[in-house]
């Protein structure tokens, strides 16, 4: 028995020691990785400020470093002096076919377009997504060959409805220079600018016509602009037609009733498909403006001339005016594949529950009722069904080690992001990640997550197969602080990360081209005011990147939207997407009476696609952080509603 006890205490002793060799092992990696970065972001700095005295000091320690390259494009691209052909040579010579080399490569090629160096552009030009560089490779062919080859690629380039990069015009000259530009060309390309609605255009290039005919162009860029009557006495021509239909289309959104009757009094010259397209314009605009004629413009619409989006609004006008057999019947008018989207099955089990069609409505719902999604969630709900989720797993740190380690460009964006080059971290991951089999992509996902990358799993697990990786899709960074804060203003912790997950992907940093910021990318406006209200110091805009005071904030916010709305969640979160000014217009125009008393129902009448869209991504967000947290999922029903109690039947992967 003591020799036994010996045995088992001596392994004990030997698993013990080889713990804590790992623990030590792994805290010196980290250390030294820290260390390595520490000085890599000095390296960084140096280049930046051209310092080359402190520069040649990293380069004894660093040259050697996988970053070391990006140290000396950041170096290369900031000196004063123009690039020589030696050091992008040596650069690529040492560097191959990697980011930092084509970004030294695009550099140069800025630098030799604006000597004129055309021979030297042709050489190091290797083909471009940038139009700039593709224009300026456009002007080097035409000024160092003769090709025909080459003057058809830059007429094609010329060739386009929209406005073309400035660094074309040089290429373009030469084409006028040849006699390649002439009026034939011009009357084609200002049929492209009609189809897109491009008045500027169309009014540049008539300048080149002869004087009558530019007269009749100047007719058609008003008409776009403020359409009339007036095409009724035009010949009759395609480009007449075109002119007509991006004319009717403009005013249609802008004034749908005002487009009736010019379209009205166009009748009898427009052509059976152009007046359909003209119908179809109205009614669609005069259904998302919540106008009360719109199921009558709906009826106006030719059934051929009906597409998805009018499909859509015919149903949302027939709501709108609490109409659930002509909701019922513009669902069943529907293409078989969009009237079998969940969204859909979701609104007709709802609209036959209500005409009492009890048997065909829980029909419908077990159609939704299959799907990871808002419609599929509260179909369950209400069905009383488990929600349909089916997740994948990514591969084990051990069993994608392998894989990765071969992959240096994933590690480089890791260490880049962490040194706040997003932009060419991202250059480096775009290059590497997406050509992985899936299950590695998933387990480069959960290494960005070890370094706070978040957004890395919406980027590459946005689709298909991809948006069953729930746990790497759906990080919970923040979460003390987020239930903290949750807690404070008697939130749904759950629906809070699900916003958070739509607006900003937990990137603490984000910004949005509206200036929101930080988590829950709130204005620098709407922070002030709510610090103000909760008794805060206010440090100014940049603190909204800090994420507690995000946080704080932001919870703040949805709880005093949550109270403006009376506990209804999905108000709530409409008015934090779009202000409650926009979701008090729209209860204005349609208000929760009738079958719009149905939240479902009102979401779905919501004119503006980013809301309605929103609405459905947080709340169906919500379920899956209910899920991650391993806790009894609430019902999305009664969430919804703001209900408190009320638990779903949980979650089950259906038989696939």
């Amino acid at each position: 028995m003591k020799r036994a006890w010996n045995a088992q205490g001596s392994a004990l002793g030997i698993a013990l020691a080889l713990g804590i060799a790992a623990l030590l092992s792994a805290a010196t990696a980290r250390a030294e990785s820290t260390s390595r970065l520490a000085e890599l972001r000095g390296a960084l700095h140096a280049a930046d400020k051209e310092s080359d005295a402190a520069l040649r000091g990293y380069r004894s320690r660093l040259g050697n470093d996988p970053l070391w390259q990006w140290v000396e494009y950041a170096a290369l691209r900031r000196q004063t002096r123009p690039l020589s052909e030696a050091e992008v040579r040596t650069f690529l010579d040492r560097y191959g076919d990697m980011p930092a080399s084509a970004g030294l490569r695009a550099l140069y090629l800025r630098q030799l377009a604006t000597r004129e160096d055309w021979q030297a552009y042709r050489r190091w030009y290797a083909g471009s997504d940038d139009v700039v560089l593709q224009c300026h490779a456009l002007t080097a062919r035409i000024a160092t060959d003769d090709a025909a080859r080459t003057v058809d690629d830059a007429l094609a380039m010329w060739m386009s409805g929209d406005s073309v990069d400035s660094a074309c015009d040089l290429a373009f000259a030469e084409l006028r220079r040849r006699g390649l530009i002439g009026s034939e060309q011009i009357r084609r390309r200002i049929a492209l600018a009609v189809e897109r609605g491009n008045t500027g255009l169309i009014r540049f290039l008539a300048r080149e016509l002869p004087a009558d005919e530019r007269a009749t162009v100047e007719r058609y860029a008003r008409f776009i602009e403020t359409p009339d009557s007036a095409p009724a006495q035009w010949p009759k021509s395609a480009l007449r037609d075109a002119v007509i239909r991006a004319g009717l289309q403009r005013i249609a959104r802008r004034n749908p009733e005002a487009a009736v009757g010019i379209a009205n009094a166009l009748t009898p010259s427009l052509s059976a498909d152009l007046l359909g397209d003209a119908r179809n314009a109205i009614a669609l605009w005069t259904a998302a403006n919540g106008l009360p004629s719109a199921q009558a413009r709906m009826r106006e619409v030719p059934p051929q001339a009906f597409d998805a989006r009018l499909h859509e609004w015919h149903v949302r006008s027939a709501l709108s005016a609490s109409d659930a057999q002509g909701a019922l019947d513009a669902i069943a008018a529907m293409p078989t594949e969009q009237r079998l989207q969940p969204r859909w099955q979701l609104a007709e089990a709802r609209l036959r529950e209500a005409r009492g069609q009890t048997e065909l409505a829980k029909a419908a719902y077990q159609r939704a009722a299959g799907s990871p999604s808002f419609h599929g969630f509260l179909a369950a709900d209400i069905i009383q069904q488990p929600y349909a989720l089916c997740p994948l797993a990514a591969p084990r740190k051990a069993d994608a080690a392998p894989v990765l380690q071969d992959q240096p460009g994933l590690q480089r964006a890791l260490d880049l992001f962490q040194l706040d080059r997003v932009s060419w971290a991202t250059q480096e991951w775009n290059r590497v990640v997406p050509a992985l089999p899936l299950p590695m992509q998933a387990a480069a996902v959960k290494r960005a997550l070890d370094v706070g990358w978040y957004d890395r799993a919406a980027q590459t697990l946005g689709s298909g197969e991809g948006m069953r990786y729930y746990r790497q899709r759906f990080p919970q960074p923040y979460a003390r602080q987020l239930r903290t804060e949750a807690r404070q203003h008697d939130l749904d912790p759950a629906w809070v990360a699900g916003l958070i997950r739509s607006e900003s992907v937990w990137m603490a940093n984000a910004r949005s081209h509206a200036d929101a910021r930080g988590l829950m990318q709130l204005l620098p406006g709407t922070g002030q005011l709510t610090a103000r209200r909760l008794g805060m110091p206010w440090k100014g805009g940049d603190s909204l990147y800090h994420a507690p005071t995000n946080l704080r904030l932001g919870t703040a916010y949805l709880r005093q939207m949550r109270d403006r709305y009376n506990g209804q969640a999905f108000l709530a979160t409409a008015a934090y997407n779009a202000g409650p000014g926009a979701v008090e217009r729209w209860l204005t125009r349609r208000p929760m009476q009738g079958l719009l008393a149905d939240p479902i129902l009102w979401i779905e009448t919501i004119p503006f696609l980013e809301t309605r869209d929103y609405v459905a991504r947080v709340m169906a967000f919500s379920v899956i952080y209910d899920w991650r947290a391993k806790r009894e999922p609430r019902s999305l029903w009664a969430r919804l509603r703001g209900e408190r109690s009320g638990t779903s039947a949980g979650f089950q992967c259906p038989a696939m």
